[in-house]
């Protein structure tokens, strides 16, 4: 693949794959290349509830399988499989959250910050949506304690209308947000796993 672009073929190669995977049965929650400058490449990933359970040697297995079956040209494909709860993944799931399968949709990103770290470059087929457009989701915060320096976990609730947060409530903690023309904005940073 070139340096720093994607071209077309990489882009209905990755497109072809996840239909693929969805017809398999096999469930993607995200599905983005990213540009990697330290390498100078792009590399498809592919988020799955089963990467985490399965591992990534068994998660790589069903994948390569489908790969095979379809006879995806699989030399263009630098495939990276993780789990829904990874940093980036929840990033990308927040920041360009899209509706979940079978939509495999296509934007690109170039030098976006979300707080699972800053994205060079991604073209995203899928990143299945966080947040409603309407209701009320629960997360659970990280929060840290200056004083003993430690990590503590805090109760969240989100309200969301028409897209947009509207309200944020933290147990205990009177959390910083701004208001906007149309609702509030404000950094969270959410634990994936909460044992």
């Amino acid at each position: 693949m070139d340096q720093t672009t994607l071209v077309e073929r990489d882009v209905e190669t990755g497109r072809r794959l996840v239909a693929a995977l969805d017809a398999a049965g096999f469930p993607v929650v995200a599905a983005f290349w990213r540009y990697l400058p330290e390498e100078g490449d792009w590399r498809l990933l592919l988020a799955s509830p089963r990467e985490p359970d399965a591992g990534p040697i068994a998660t790589y297995a069903e994948i390569q399988g489908v790969i095979d079956k379809e006879r995806i040209p699989s030399s263009v494909l630098q495939v990276e499989a993780a789990s829904p709860d990874e940093p980036l993944v929840v990033g990308m799931r927040i920041t360009a959250g899209t509706d979940p399968a079978p939509f495999i949709g296509g934007t690109f990103f170039r030098n976006v910050s979300t707080d699972g770290g800053f994205v060079h470059g991604a073209y995203v087929y899928r990143a299945e949506r966080l947040v409603p457009v309407s209701g009320t989701q629960e997360l659970t915060l990280a929060v840290r304690n200056k004083q003993t320096k430690t990590w503590q976990a805090h109760h969240a609730a989100l309200t969301f209308r028409g897209g947009l947060l509207r309200e944020l409530k933290v147990d205990g903690l009177d959390w910083p947000v701004k208001q906007r023309k149309h609702g509030v904005s404000t950094r969270l940073p959410v634990l994936g796993r909460v044992e």
